[in-house]
């Protein structure tokens, strides 16, 4: 015996995709960086990246363009491939390559959000701190 099979109602609300949850994370990571989240995440041809940090403010000096790596788990792979591409939109753009990672299991002395950038620009910016 076949069951029948049920239609969504016209006008129902629609379950909120993995795709609604990343954009509201971006979007709350470039408030927190003084940033801009970039639309479609980055898959515009002139809107790389998934958040253009301009700079000049106290908080960000410099200028970033960053990709988002988000795990519910412990473990994000990120290979040469992902750094790759953020350094190469960044400099078309000419701004600094960084990756936001955050994990979503995590001990409670472990931060859920980590920067990675470049050893020479976090040394330029230690220096700088330094200085300042």
């Amino acid at each position: 015996m076949t069951r029948p099979v049920r239609l969504p109602k016209l006008g129902s609300k629609k379950k909120r995709t993995g795709k609604s949850a990343v954009n509201r994370h971006e979007q709350k990571l470039a408030d927190k960086l003084e940033g801009r989240r970039q639309p479609n995440s980055g898959s515009l041809p002139h809107k790389k990246g998934d958040i253009s940090i301009e700079g000049g403010s106290v908080l960000s000096p410099a200028r970033f363009l960053l990709d988002s790596k988000e795990t519910s788990g412990s473990t994000v792979v990120l290979g040469v491939k992902d750094i790759t591409k953020i350094c190469r939109e960044a400099m078309e753009v000419g701004k600094e390559p960084g990756l936001v990672v955050t994990f979503g299991q995590h001990p409670s002395i472990v931060p859920p959000e980590w920067v990675m950038i470049p050893l020479e620009l976090f040394s330029f910016l230690l220096s700088h701190l330094k200085n300042s």
